[in-house]
């Protein structure tokens, strides 16, 4: 595990967040999911393959993992739940839904939050910002503000600010 990563636990950890690795195991991710997204930050890829489940004590703020994205949790929420809501929203309006399933295609949510309102974090995945991370929520999911440039910045940030070293707006609601 690089060192940057194993901080982030760490200070998960000292926040009293819930983490379990995963065993020593290949990831396994769903065809279907690799067929939609094909191309995930290496950074991204290290998280999933050595956590297993990271959530929140209060369970109201999760990062998203293997058994998310295979969709073999117990979870209420899946892990495309903001983009399912958005095309329900949509109603028979065939050219939104068109943008919908654009936007989700180029951003893969890896948090989720329910603490205030129902809120992600998503990794992009256009060819002009590969990598960065943006943060959305209710009632426009699709209307993202930008947080940083990668998972390995979003991990920092979230340390800074679990810490008390760092105040941050975009990340009130999954700190």
């Amino acid at each position: 595990m690089n060192a940057p990563l194993q901080i982030f636990l760490e200070s998960l950890i000292q926040a009293h967040w819930k983490v379990r690795m995963r065993e020593a195991r290949p990831l396994n991710l769903s065809r279907h999911f690799l067929l939609r997204y094909p191309a995930i930050p290496i950074e991204y890829i290290e998280f999933l393959t050595q956590v297993g489940s990271c959530m929140g004590n209060d369970e109201m703020v999760w990062f998203l993992c293997e058994d998310d994205y295979n969709q073999t949790t117990d979870s209420a929420f899946r892990w495309n739940e903001f983009e399912v809501q958005s095309l329900e929203a949509a109603g028979t309006d065939e050219h939104l839904k068109s943008r919908i399933v654009k936007f989700w295609d180029q951003h893969l949510p890896i948090a989720l939050s329910v603490k205030s309102q129902y809120a992600f974090l998503c990794i992009v995945l256009t060819p002009q910002d590969f990598g960065a991370i943006v943060c959305g929520h209710e009632p426009e999911y699709e209307d993202v503000e930008k947080v940083c440039g990668s998972f390995r910045g979003l991990t920092a940030l979230i340390s800074a600010t679990l810490k008390g070293k760092l105040e941050s707006h975009v990340l009130k609601d999954f700190v």
